[in-house]
Parts: structure tokens; sequence; C-alpha cells
């Protein structure tokens, strides 16, 4: 475990020891901010579908927690930047966000919920969203596209297909 894993690991374990000589019960604690799954398991990726060409050039997954199955886990940013746009767009999108980090800039949606606000700063790791399935979904998952510094989707798989698979790949080291 990293330094800095093992430091989030650390302040997570005193917050469940506060809460418990607090006299509350510790059922399930959702961790947005720090960079260890609150039962620092790692995430799996299932990708069923992961060329989605509506619109051209996307992508859907979904990260779940493999024991106990869960896959209304909290999406770790996949990029250091800020946070251009969040939104709700219903029968649409859903939840969605717009991650900027000038080389690599993401569009991700259907959140259940989004946990970072417009011009907030992230770090890679940082948990940004709950996955779920908001607005037009059949069920829980990511929509994501790699988009232009103007915004634009890029539509070239040949440009965006590394970028994404680096993605899934730290999320399941």
């Amino acid at each position: 475990m990293s330094r800095n894993r093992a430091k989030s690991h650390k302040k997570y374990q005193q917050l469940i020891i506060l809460c418990l000589i607090a006299g509350l019960s510790v059922i399930s604690i959702t961790c947005y901010r720090c960079s260890v799954p609150p039962n620092s398991a790692r995430l799996k990726v299932a990708t069923p579908y992961f060329y989605d060409d509506t619109p051209p050039g996307s992508y859907d997954f979904t990260l779940y927690s493999p024991n106990p199955y869960n896959d209304y886990v909290s999406v770790p940013a996949p990029c250091s930047g800020h946070i251009g746009e969040t939104g709700y767009e219903k029968g649409g999108y859903g939840h969605y966000l717009t991650l900027l980090c000038g080389h690599e800039n993401w569009f991700m949606a259907h959140f259940d919920s989004v946990s970072v606000s417009i011009g907030s700063s992230i770090t890679k790791g940082n948990y940004i969203a709950r996955q779920g399935s908001s607005g037009n979904a059949t069920g829980p998952h990511i929509h994501a596209e790699i988009l232009h510094s103007n915004g634009q989707r890029i539509e070239n798989r040949s440009r965006t297909e590394s970028i994404v698979r680096k993605y899934l790949s730290y999320v399941e080291s």
C-alpha cells in the first residue's frame, strides 16, 4: 500500500473508531474524498458494452466491488485537474460532470450522485461521484467521453481508447 493510501486508510479507521466511541452504529460509510475505498477492497471493471456509439466515440463500463458485490461504488477521478461542470439531465445523462485535466478532459455521466462542485480541485484517485443509473440508463454504469480542450468530444477511438483503458487499469490496481 502506498504511503498516501496508507495514510487515507488510517484516517478512515480513525473515523470508524470515533463513531463507535460516540455510540454510533457503523453500517456503511461512503468515502468520496479519500483515495482508498471504504472497505479497502480493489474495484473491478465490467465492460460488456465498452464501445458506445450514442454518441460516437463514447465508452460505457461498470465499476464494482466484488466482496460483497456492490455496483453503486465511489468513482475515483481518472486524472488531476478541476471540475468544469456538474449537473443533471433528466431522461438523458442524469447526474454528470466534466473533469478538466489539460491533456485529457473527461465527461462522465449516469451517476447516482456527484460529490464535487464546479471549480473543485481534484487529484487523480479522489472520489468524485457515486456510480449509478440516473437519466436514460438501464443499470449502474459510467458513460465516459474524452474531450478536446474546447469541450468537443473526441470521436476517434485510436486517440481515446488507450486513455480509457489506462484509467480502468488504474482502478483495478
